[in-house]
């Protein structure tokens, strides 16, 4: 049996219409990641604990199944003002918000009610692993000298693997990123503007995997954000 090849990796995800309910992603719902690891199988593992006239183990029971995925996508525009980058089905799942002025921008903000799930689809090299329901923590972060990267991690409810054929994927959403340097990047804090060598934003979303009678589902309980920046010194009156 040939070993499966983690970087013939198509990875696709899409908003879902009704929460919890899965969809199934396209071509054009391709993402453009790097840094993917991929958790087929979690679980939280009760031990049964029974009492018998010898040593031994007893054995467990899995109470709780889900799966995760984490990775990072290229910070970047869009190709016209107005365009939602594409990565904006997984912004939605990390609790925000896309509203869009066409022609102008989109904004992303952050919301504690209505949060959206996505049904993602990782296929690595013919192996098809799917999760619905999901929602996520989201990073951002970028380095001097370096490429900015959203970093994601996902938690869905579990469906057993597949053998599928690796999908069309299309990703005419995502345009190349620039590089973190004083022509393209600019940092101003509390109104102060420093020679800065690394900035992180972390939404700090609390996600929940709530199994119990009749409930399958993945949830944002809470968030508390927090940022890091590197910079270098200068004056007191100043910094």
């Amino acid at each position: 049996m040939a070993a499966k090849i983690m970087r013939k990796m198509a990875l696709l995800a899409l908003v879902e219409t009704v929460v919890g309910t899965a969809v199934v992603p396209l071509a054009a719902n391709a993402m453009l990641v790097s840094d993917v690891t991929l958790t087929p199988i979690e679980g939280d593992v009760v031990e049964r604990n029974n009492i018998r006239p010898f040593f031994g183990s007893s054995g467990s029971t899995l109470v709780t199944e889900y799966q995760k995925v984490a990775f990072s996508v290229e910070f970047a525009g869009v190709a016209a003002a107005g365009e939602r980058p594409g990565v904006s089905d997984l912004l939605r799942a990390c609790a925000a918000s896309a509203s869009t002025e066409t022609g102008v921008k989109t904004v992303f903000a952050p919301v504690t009610n209505g949060i959206q799930s996505v049904t993602i689809y990782g296929n690595v090299d013919g192996t098809l692993y799917k999760m619905h329901g999901a929602r996520g923590e989201v990073e951002f972060s970028t380095d001097a000298k370096a490429i900015p990267k959203w970093k994601f991690e996902f938690t869905g409810s579990f469906v057993p693997a597949v053998d599928e054929a690796l999908p069309a994927v299309d990703y005419s959403a995502f345009v190349a990123p620039l590089g973190v340097n004083k022509a393209n990047t600019q940092l101003t804090i509390d109104g102060l503007s420093v020679a800065c060598s690394a900035f992180s934003f972390k939404c700090g979303n609390q996600v929940v995997k709530r199994d119990l009678m009749n409930v399958d589902t993945v949830e944002i309980t809470d968030r508390k954000s927090t940022g890091t920046t590197s910079a270098s010194t200068a004056q007191i009156a100043t910094s």
